[in-house]
């Protein structure tokens, strides 16, 4: 029986979502507190900034 740890899982899927075109960020890089910060606090689950701008661009139709 194989046993998986997070750190295989994890590469298995940043490997995966490279295949689809996703963009793989270090996560210490958007960190809260360095200069590309994504989100103020690690308890922000989404980053509104991409999800907004992926939005936009899904519909661009749309007002902001």
């Amino acid at each position: 029986m194989s046993h998986f740890t997070e750190s295989v899982l994890e590469e298995a899927v940043l490997e995966y979502l490279g295949s689809l075109n996703w963009d793989i960020l270090f996560g210490p890089e958007i960190a809260p507190g360095e200069p590309g910060a994504e989100r103020g606090d690690y308890r922000d689950v989404l980053l509104t900034g991409r999800l907004r701008a992926a939005l936009e661009r899904l519909n661009p139709s749309l007002p902001a």
